[in-house]
């Protein structure tokens, strides 16, 4: 099957999450856990950091991005394997781990090496389609995942949340400020701050940088920022541009942080662009700064003529390791 070029999956964001509803209607895991993990890689993995930002619930989850397995994982754990190819060696490494331990194992995959793996294990699988770059299927792998966590009982229904999410993801205002950003950031070194409930989204727009712009950029978190990053700005290196991402819900004590950071760092020379996230519905306003940030990365990438669709070097590295990655 042919791919969807980049643009294309930012646009179908909401009918991707339409799909992985549809997909995961009737599936469900039987049982009572003590721990919920997320394993996989890079755009795979990020659907364990916005889960962490989002749920609200007294099971702790745990994002693994190794090739092995946290001793804290037993046979009381729920574990999800995440991996849009089915080829990604540190998530299949793991997989196998886990399958010794015997713990409650969900699949999601286009295909690949997991999903034969799974089948083999009679491990269940959630077929994902395969018609869009691996970095482009955040829709379908976080809303399968959130959807089998409210059918499982294990969470509280978000229905409202979720199609409030499809409805603001859908709004084109997004783009335009997104292009806004892309033209800030034309030969700069992005560099992008929010709270820790916002982490997720952070590496998101970071990693989108990364593969689609083909661009070094980076990401922290407050408060942490303040008690070493911020030194770093009397001496720069580089030429940045910071982008802070505010919720309205962030702690109070962080918000007076972000601000009072942002005024040095402007002293300092370096320019700073806010998103601020507002609105009902904190999953809603996640997935809106999520969208952008691809957005974002896309058009910087055609601002600086490269082609966000390949990721050249990821593959020569794959092939060099040979076998799965």
């Amino acid at each position: 099957m042919v791919k969807e070029d980049i643009y294309k999956s930012i646009k179908d964001m909401s009918e991707h999450i339409r799909k992985a509803l549809r997909l995961t209607e009737n599936f469900k895991v039987e049982g009572k856990f003590n721990h919920i993990f997320i394993c996989g890689m890079g755009g795979s993995a990020i659907v364990g950091d916005l889960l962490q930002s989002y749920l609200d619930i007294n099971i702790p989850v745990t994002v693994n991005r190794r090739y092995t397995l946290s001793k804290t994982l037993t046979r009381d754990s729920l574990v999800f394997f995440i991996s849009y190819s089915g080829n990604t060696e540190e998530t299949i490494a793991a997989f196998k781990v886990a399958i010794r331990i015997g713990c409650r194992i969900v699949a999601i995959t286009s295909g690949g090496i997991l999903k034969d793996l799974a089948l083999r294990s009679k491990v269940p699988v959630v077929r994902i389609p395969l018609d869009v770059q691996p970095r482009a299927a955040l829709g379908y792998l976080f809303f399968a995942v959130l959807n089998i966590l409210r059918n499982s009982r294990l969470i509280p229904n978000p229905r409202e949340e979720i199609y409030s999410t499809i409805n603001a993801v859908s709004n084109q205002r997004i783009e335009e400020k997104a292009e806004r950003f892309a033209e800030k950031l034309k030969d700069k070194i992005p560099i992008i701050y929010s709270s820790d409930r916002l982490k997720g989204v952070a590496l998101r727009w970071k990693e989108q940088f990364n593969e689609n712009a083909k661009i070094h950029a980076f990401c922290n978190i407050f408060p942490e920022i303040d008690h070493n990053e911020i030194e770093g700005y009397e001496n720069l290196n580089g030429d940045y541009h910071v982008i802070m991402i505010n919720d309205q819900d962030d702690y109070f004590r962080i918000k007076k942080r972000m601000e009072l950071t942002k005024q040095i760092i402007l002293k300092k020379g370096v320019g700073v662009t806010e998103l601020d996230l507002t609105g009902r519905s904190f999953l809603a306003r996640m997935m809106v700064a999520i969208v952008m940030g691809d957005y974002a990365s896309y058009h910087l990438a055609k601002l600086i003529d490269t082609d966000p669709n390949s990721v050249t070097l990821i593959e020569n590295l794959k092939k060099k390791l040979g076998g799965v990655m």
